[in-house]
């Protein structure tokens, strides 16, 4: 009974960390109002799993060394990052914003931790942004066409910033992510497939992929390239993931110092990203704390962003705000996890090695689903892909 109870609150709190993208289009209301009531809800789901989950606790040893290794890293990370909070609490004022940014590094991974139904919950977010992928899909088609104009778009063509269509969500990230997740979970039945089944999920995947293009989202339209190319050909299915990961992470930190003439995106994005850097050398074994960053309703320029501490690279802030150990601890258990040995490559599996790419040079895991989806992939991984790969 507990673990039937368990799915159905996968499954309400997945759509409610979805949903939370697109509370405002559809409720109507200003995103500073509806926000804080999708976390709560968010919250509730989690703290329940967990509550149920560990009332029914059952101990899955890692079942190799470099599962076993990613679960030691994940909790030197999240320890290191404990004793920069708790120091800095007694050294500093923490604000109650501060103590938010906190709650979710530690909430979050600990919950989900504790879930006894991780697998559930994350084929509940792979189908939940499709569902809302589709959404953004049909907007912008509706939108491009001149048939509607539901969501307004942003930029202009021949511009420098280019045309963006930004689907229901109305925000390039948040189309974009959902989008990938999308892509990701379409593409990886592509090994279990019927031909027919594998023809329908590339026009999908191909959808998909078009709809993020007009999203104007290079970040998350490379990576779902990427993961498309890892799922569709059977010869990459195999291959090592930090291959893929390196490759990308290594090309976007390129253009973003190789820049053209006009390219005022990335221009932007190196010099935050040096800021980063910086910042992060500058207390670099507890870090400086945790800081809670409202950037949403800046203008995109340097001195703004700069002020309020974006630093575009979700490895950087975190190195930030908690030291460098706790940063180094945290990517190297996500490399461990996805250097574990298995049979073919997952939805959990790709979903966490380009989103660890990503942390590079954005920060995928500043929302609560970019969170929830790069910690339930990795600790997914850790403790359960083996068993359920064996019982499936």
């Amino acid at each position: 009974m507990s673990t039937w109870v368990q799915r159905g609150l996968a499954w309400a709190t997945a759509f409610a960390a979805v949903f939370a993208f697109y509370a405002h289009t559809f409720l109507g209301l200003p995103s500073y109002q509806v926000t804080p009531i999708s976390a709560a809800v968010v919250a509730f789901g989690l703290v329940s799993m967990a509550y149920l989950g560990f009332l029914d606790l059952q101990h899955h040893r890692s079942e190799t060394p470099a599962r076993w290794i990613s679960s030691m890293l994940l909790a030197l990370a999240l320890f290191l990052a404990l004793l920069s909070t708790v120091g800095h609490a007694f050294a500093d004022v923490v604000l109650v914003p501060e103590w938010g940014v906190a709650g979710v590094t530690f909430g979050v991974p600990v919950l989900v931790g504790f879930c006894g139904v991780r697998g559930e919950f994350l084929r509940a977010i792979g189908v939940m942004c499709v569902v809302f992928a589709t959404l953004d899909l049909t907007f912008n088609i509706l939108d491009y066409f001149g048939i509607a104009h539901l969501v307004s778009h942003v930029g202009g063509v021949g511009s420098s910033y280019g045309l963006h269509y930004l689907g229901a969500a109305g925000s390039t990230f948040a189309a974009g992510l959902v989008g990938f997740l999308a892509v990701s979970f379409v593409a990886s039945g592509f090994a279990s497939g019927s031909l027919a089944a594998n023809l329908a999920r590339m026009a999908v995947v191909a959808a998909f992929i078009g709809s993020l293009y007009l999203t104007g989202t290079r970040t998350y339209l490379a990576a779902s390239l990427v993961s498309a190319a890892i799922f569709i050909l059977p010869a990459n299915r195999r291959a090592p993931l930090v291959i893929f990961g390196g490759a990308l992470a290594a090309l976007f930190i390129y253009m973003t110092f190789n820049f053209a003439s006009g390219d005022r995106d990335n221009a932007l994005r190196s010099l935050l990203l040096l800021d980063g850097v910086e910042d992060a050398l500058r207390h670099p074994i507890l870090g400086s704390g945790p800081s809670y960053i409202e950037s949403g309703s800046l203008i995109a320029s340097y001195q703004q962003l700069h002020e309020v501490g974006v630093v575009e690279s979700g490895i950087a802030q975190f190195a930030i705000f908690y030291g460098l150990p706790a940063a180094a601890a945290l990517v190297a258990a996500s490399l461990a996890a996805q250097a574990a040995g298995r049979r073919f490559q997952s939805f959990a599996s790709v979903v966490l090695c380009l989103l660890t790419s990503v942390l590079a040079f954005g920060t995928p895991i500043g929302s609560f689903l970019g969170s929830i989806a790069f910690y339930t992939a990795l600790i997914y991984c850790q403790r359960d892909e083996l068993r359920e790969t064996r019982m499936g």
